[in-house]
C-alpha cells in the first residue's frame, strides 16, 4: 500500500491545492458568465474573471518558482519578475479597454509599467550584488554583510528611481523641474541610511555617545535637505527657522551628554 501511495505521489505532478484553485476559478467564473449572459446589458463578468485570473496566475507562478530549491535572493527576484509580467499584461489589457488614444504613443499604462520596471531592475542589480558576495559565518562579519547589502540595495533603488523620474520629467515637459523634489527626499533617506549603516558598523560601546552621534549626523543631513528644499521653493527665505530651532536641540543634547559623563566620572571615582 505504501509503495502504491509513493508511486501515485511521484506521478502527481500538479499539487492538489493548485487543482482546487483552478477548479474553483473555472466553476465560479462560469457561473458569473451565466448570470451575465442572462442580463446582457454590460459584460461585467470580464472584470471579475480578469481580476481573479491575475491573482490565480500570481499564485501559480509563485508555486512554480518555489518548487525548486534556489537561493533566497533568486527566488524573491523571480517572484517579483513573474508578478511584474502579469501586471504589465493587465495594465496593457486595461489600456486597450479604457479608450486608448492611438495618436499618443505614451498612455497612462506607460507610467506604472516603466516605474515598476525601474524598481525591478534595481532588484535585479541588488540580487546580482548579493550573489557575488559570499555570506560569512562569523556573527560580526554577517552583521556587516547584512547592513552593507541593505544599503547597496537602497542605493540601486535610489539611482534607478531618480533616473526614471528625470526621464518622466523630460517627457512631460521640463519647464518645471519637479524631479528635484523626489531627488532631494530620496537622497535624504539614502543619507540617513548611510549614517545608520556606518554608526552600526563602528563599535561604539557608549550608548549615549552613539545616540548623540545619530542625532548630530541626522541633523546635518536633514538641515542640508531643508536648505535645499527651501532654496527650490522660496529662494531661501525660511530655512533658518527649523535649522535654528533644531540647532538649539543639538546644543541641549550636547550639554546633557556632557553632564551625564561628568556625573558618571564622579560616581566611578
Amino acid at each position: 500500500m505504501r509503495k502504491i501511495l509513493q508511486k501515485t505521489k511521484k506521478k502527481q505532478k500538479i499539487p492538489l491545492d493548485v487543482k482546487i484553485n483552478i477548479l474553483v476559478y473555472v466553476i465560479i467564473n462560469l457561473g458569473l458568465f451565466f448570470l451575465n449572459w442572462i442580463d446582457t446589458s454590460y459584460y461585467w463578468f470580464v472584470w471579475c474573471a480578469t481580476g481573479w485570473g491575475i491573482g490565480l496566475l500570481m499564485y501559480l507562478s509563485i508555486r512554480f518558482i518555489t518548487r525548486k530549491k534556489r537561493s533566497g535572493s533568486s527566488t524573491g527576484f523571480l517572484i517579483h519578475l513573474s508578478v511584474y509580467i502579469i501586471m504589465t499584461l493587465y495594465f496593457l489589457y486595461l489600456d486597450m479597454f479604457t479608450g486608448r488614444d492611438l495618436s499618443n504613443p505614451i498612455t497612462w499604462a506607460f507610467f506604472p509599467i516603466s516605474a515598476w520596471g525601474t524598481l525591478l531592475f534595481s532588484h535585479f542589480l541588488s540580487m546580482l550584488f548579493i550573489q557575488i558576495r559570499e555570506k560569512p559565518e562569523e556573527p560580526r562579519a554577517r552583521k556587516r554583510y547584512t547592513l552593507f547589502n541593505a544599503f547597496i540595495a537602497h542605493l540601486f533603488i535610489f539611482l534607478c528611481a531618480n533616473k526614471y523620474m528625470l526621464i518622466v520629467n523630460l517627457l512631460t515637459g521640463f519647464d518645471t523641474k519637479w524631479y528635484l523634489y523626489p531627488l532631494g527626499g530620496t537622497l535624504l533617506a539614502l543619507a540617513i541610511h548611510l549614517i545608520v549603516t556606518i554608526l552600526e558598523l563602528i563599535p561604539i560601546k557608549n550608548l549615549q555617545l552613539k545616540i548623540l552621534l545619530y542625532h548630530l549626523f541626522i541633523f546635518i543631513v536633514v538641515c542640508a535637505y531643508i536648505i535645499f528644499d527651501d532654496w527650490l521653493s522660496t529662494g531661501g527665505l525660511y530655512w533658518y527657522w527649523p535649522v535654528g530651532g533644531w540647532s538649539l536641540g543639538i546644543l541641549l543634547h550636547l550639554i546633557y551628554y556632557y553632564v551625564v559623563q561628568v556625573v558618571r566620572r564622579k560616581k566611578s571615582n
